[in-house]
């Protein structure tokens, strides 16, 4: 919604989410304020946070960092859907 509000509707996230146990392992981002954004991945990666806790996080409202829900909203669960296949 940031994006929406602004017209800076160009660019770019990309998040690398261990198969294991979720873990946001490494996140880059091209586009207007990139740095705030990676703030919160920052911030969310030194906590351990799993991706689809981050994806349900309350982010300020309107922020680029809002773009993040809707990134990590559209990965499955990777741990969830191992621990099915172990068992």
């Amino acid at each position: 919604l940031g994006a929406q509000a602004t017209d800076q509707r160009q660019g770019f996230m990309k998040a690398l989410v261990g198969d294991n146990d979720d873990r946001i392992l490494g996140f880059t981002m091209i586009g207007a304020a990139a740095g705030e954004v990676m703030a919160a991945v920052h911030t969310a990666m030194l906590a351990g946070l799993s991706y689809p806790n981050f994806a349900n996080a309350a982010l300020a409202h309107p922020t680029m960092a809002e773009g993040l829900s809707s990134l990590f909203s559209n990965v499955p669960p990777r741990a969830m859907q191992a621990k099915s296949k172990a068992a």
